[in-house]
């Protein structure tokens, strides 16, 4: 009797799974980027985003706006299409600025709707300075998550 707690431990030990051992599988393609002006007003701008392969939409990435001056708030809204909501399971942001380098930032998954993601990044940088920062949307699928069908009319 004393070793079945200790199986039964180590089954829920084993059972677990840390965020850095998920194997993550790009779901879209890794050219679907936009840009933001830093340092000139611009209007939003709007990315459809393709599958890995690049020959599927799989949905919409949404900068608002789409330039400004240094200090400008920028809401990024990425919206995965009906289809694929339930694969895609993380986003993140690549972020390719001048001089700066390349920043990831993860983005936020809104629990009302399966297909939203959200972050709000700002533009650093000198008071005066203008340039083009590249934003790459990365959707990300955990190899291990069962798939799910999009499809239920194959069924019948």
């Amino acid at each position: 009797m004393r070793g079945r707690p200790r199986a039964i431990a180590v089954v829920l030990a084993a059972g677990c799974q840390r965020e850095d051992e998920i194997e993550w599988v790009r779901f879209n393609d890794p050219l679907d980027a936009f840009e933001i002006q830093v340092g000139a007003e611009a209007p939003d701008v709007s990315q459809g985003l393709l599958s890995n392969l690049g020959l599927t939409d799989v949905g919409t990435a949404t900068a608002s706006p789409g330039g400004g001056p240094v200090g400008t708030q920028h809401a990024i809204v990425v919206s995965v299409d009906d289809a694929w909501e339930l694969q895609v399971t993380r986003a993140s942001l690549l972020i390719d600025s001048p001089g700066r380098g390349v920043t990831e930032i993860e983005m936020e998954h809104d629990l009302a709707d399966p297909g939203v993601w959200a972050v709000q990044i700002t533009s650093l940088g000198r008071a005066a300075e203008e340039r083009v920062d590249v934003v790459t949307v990365a959707l990300w699928q955990d190899l291990e998550a069962p798939l799910v069908p999009s499809d239920t009319a194959a069924e019948e």
